[in-house]
């Protein structure tokens, strides 16, 4: 029952960060706020952050705020310290991670058996990674072929509650991969609202765990902190 309501009570947080966040950017962490305080418990969110692409830091930054405004436990760690020891804490339920061209080997692997194992990880944007294939969904003659014209989001599930068939209009293309880059059981929870076969949000399941995918190439900014938050969700 517990697990069911703090469920529950991160759905409807995400949704209140995508809604509010999305009227004209009026969501703000400034200085009208108190900070929120880190949780002290055993972090469940790992995020993996490649020092050498600068683009990535605005976004990773909006994430750790939704975390740390909802109080979930997280810790962050380097690519160059991962792959010195990528054994994943036993904490650890959610493993969240931009670019994985740094990742050795040894790292992708262990990434691997996590999500065997029963646990998620999070993609907020579209890597070209052949190592990755097999866990973003991808078939194997995929030819990485690019959408340019999809745009918006289309709910095709509730991830807000009670928000399916939610339709949010974004002037950006996503410059994702076309849906015939992926695999027929892919599950799609997000479209385009302009190309409903467009895979926005999507989750491929991979032995007792899965792998959630934000299929675009664009940063995700402080007004679609809801959006980022409720995909590690």
């Amino acid at each position: 029952m517990k697990k069911r309501f703090f469920v529950k009570f991160l759905k409807y947080s995400s949704l209140v960060l995508f809604l509010v966040g999305c009227q004209n950017d009026l969501y703000r962490f400034n200085s009208k706020f108190n900070l929120p305080k880190i949780s002290s418990e055993s972090p469940i969110v790992l995020v993996v952050i490649d020092a050498k692409v600068q683009s990535n830091f605005l976004e990773i930054e909006n994430l750790k705020k939704t975390l740390e405004y909802t109080k979930i436990p997280y810790k962050t760690n380097l690519v160059d310290g991962f792959n010195l020891n990528p054994q994943i804490p036993k904490t650890i339920k959610v493993l969240s991670l931009q670019q994985t061209i740094g990742l050795t080997d040894a790292s992708i692997d262990s990434i691997t058996n996590f999500v065997a194992k029963g646990g998620i990880l999070h993609i907020p944007k579209m890597v070209r990674d052949p190592r990755m294939a097999f866990l973003m969904g991808l078939k194997p003659e995929a030819k990485l072929e690019t959408n340019t014209t999809a745009k918006g989001f289309y709910f095709n599930k509730p991830v807000f509650p009670d928000k399916m068939g939610l339709v949010h209009d974004y002037v950006d293309p996503f410059i994702g991969l076309d849906k015939d880059n992926f695999k027929d059981n892919i599950h799609v929870l997000v479209s385009a609202a302009n190309d409903k076969d467009y895979p926005v949000l999507l989750e491929n399941m991979v032995g007792d765990g899965k792998v959630i995918l934000i299929n675009t190439s664009f940063n995700l900014l402080k007004n679609m902190r809801g959006f980022l938050f409720s995909s590690l969700i």
